[in-house]
C-alpha cells in the first residue's frame, strides 16, 4: 500500500508523521479515496475538487495537486 504523507508517496512500512504534526496535535484533516483499478482511477477530478473543497472548509491551505 503506498500513503501520501508530507507532499510524497511512500510505502506504508516507511512512512513517518511528526508528533507535532498540526494533523496529530489539533485533530484536524481532510481525506478522499480513490477507486483504482488496472492503473486507472475512477473520477479522480470530482475526488481532487471536493478534497481541495473540504480543505478550505477547514481552514486548511489546498491541496498541491501538481
Amino acid at each position: 500500500m503506498k500513503l501520501w504523507v508530507n507532499g510524497g508517496l511512500h510505502d506504508a512500512e516507511t512512512a513517518r508523521v511528526s508528533v507535532l504534526d498540526h494533523g496529530l496535535t489539533v485533530g484536524d484533516g481532510v481525506f478522499e479515496t480513490v477507486k483504482a483499478e488496472r492503473g486507472e482511477t475512477f473520477a479522480l477530478t470530482l475526488h481532487l475538487e471536493r478534497l481541495t473543497r473540504s480543505a478550505r472548509g477547514l481552514g486548511l491551505p489546498d491541496p498541491d495537486l501538481d
